[in-house]
């Protein structure tokens, strides 16, 4: 009896890229040699810089590449990479941030686990130290979403279920699309992540963190952040959240809090 051979599964990447530099050119690069990795697709929102020019040239018969014209946002320039592998019949769809330096074999251990909704864990710099990502926490009564960190690769709290799965680094099976949806496109950018993990949740499908494994995310953080335009974006996603996610009787305390923040922010870019 001849021995049954199981198919590869189809794992689709899908970057967003807005002005990422070489950072993009390099992580394509690198998705590209990797034979786990069926397809590549690259879903630019208007780059002026020579992103895209450098992509299509070094790159155009390799990626799939989908040209916005102007800055629609994450969620909504993800989606369109979403619906694209879901077209090009992808099992496994993994949404990833350019700005992440990868590992090999990362997306077989995403695989290897079983879950609906994989991410591996995330190390990037805060001050010059290195700080371990290992999964989103909500606090409802603030209304805000915040990473579970260690300055070590041990995970905080074994054991522990996450609340979300960031949007840049997670595989998702094609199932959890079909039936859950797409990011939520109200949410411009940040929180769409936390969103969708909610709704994903509530299905009953299954999401956490490959421990002991990182990527490094090229971000550094700095105590003091005076980005207006960043910090906007994210309080305006904050406060759709709490207005669709957070039950009613967190409400008053996590719009408090929201105000609270709104003010905080817009006087440390003026001070």
């Amino acid at each position: 009896m001849k021995k049954r051979i199981s198919k590869k599964p189809s794992v689709i990447a899908v970057f967003v890229n807005w002005n990422n530099g070489q950072d993009v050119i390099d992580s394509c690069k690198t998705i590209l040699s990797y034979n786990d990795v069926e397809k590549t697709i690259v879903v630019d929102n208007g780059s002026t810089d020579n992103s895209l020019t450098l992509l299509k040239k070094s790159y155009s018969k390799q990626l799939v590449i989908i040209e916005n014209g102007t800055n629609l946002g994450f969620a909504k320039a993800a989606n369109r990479g979403i619906k694209k592998a879901l077209e090009l019949g992808a099992d496994y769809i993994i949404v990833l941030n350019p700005d992440l330096i990868f590992k090999k074999g990362f997306i077989a251990k995403l695989i290897k686990s079983g879950l609906d909704m994989a991410q591996v864990g995330l190390k990037f710099k805060r001050d010059g130290q290195w700080v371990y990502g290992f999964g989103g926490k909500i606090n409802w009564v603030l209304g805000r979403s915040w990473y579970m960190e260690n300055n070590k690769p041990v995970h905080p709290m074994p054991g522990t279920p996450v609340d979300y799965v960031s949007g840049g680094a997670t595989l998702v099976k094609r199932e959890v699309y079909e039936k859950v949806g797409l990011f939520d496109e109200r949410f411009f950018m940040y929180f769409e992540d936390a969103d969708l993990s909610l709704r994903a949740k509530k299905m009953g499908y299954s999401m956490g963190m490959v421990e002991d494994f990182f990527i490094e995310h090229k971000l550094e953080i700095h105590k003091v952040t005076k980005n207006w335009g960043k910090m906007k974006k994210n309080l305006k996603s904050n406060f759709q959240f709490i207005d669709k996610c957070v039950p009613w009787y967190f409400k008053p305390t996590a719009y408090a809090y929201w105000f609270i923040l709104a003010v905080k922010s817009w006087l440390s870019t003026v001070v």
